[in-house]
């Protein structure tokens, strides 16, 4: 939804200011992120917020599992940017 917010700015913005926006929403990435070292809580723990723990031992357990290739979102997002149409709602 948040896409949808920024293509809809895009079509304000570009005409005036003589630039382009890319909304990009690409997923998640075999990155260094999902590590256990990455993902620090507080030892101690509310009852409330658990499933956020739970959801947090869901991303270390798919550490490395990732379907993003980060640097394949790279080289994507390099042409993207020298695309010359580079039309926001071209690329969805």
């Amino acid at each position: 939804m948040i896409d949808k917010f920024f293509i809809s700015i895009a079509y304000q913005l570009v005409g005036r200011l003589s630039n382009g926006i890319i909304v990009i929403a690409p997923g998640g990435f075999r990155t260094e992120f999902n590590k256990v070292a990455s993902l620090v809580v507080a030892a101690n723990r509310i009852s409330d917020y658990l499933p956020l723990y739970e959801g947090i031992k869901e991303f270390i357990r798919n550490d490395g599992n990732q379907l993003g290739d980060p640097e394949k979102a790279a080289e994507v997002f390099i042409e993207l940017v020298n695309s010359p149409n580079n039309d926001p709602s071209s690329h969805s």
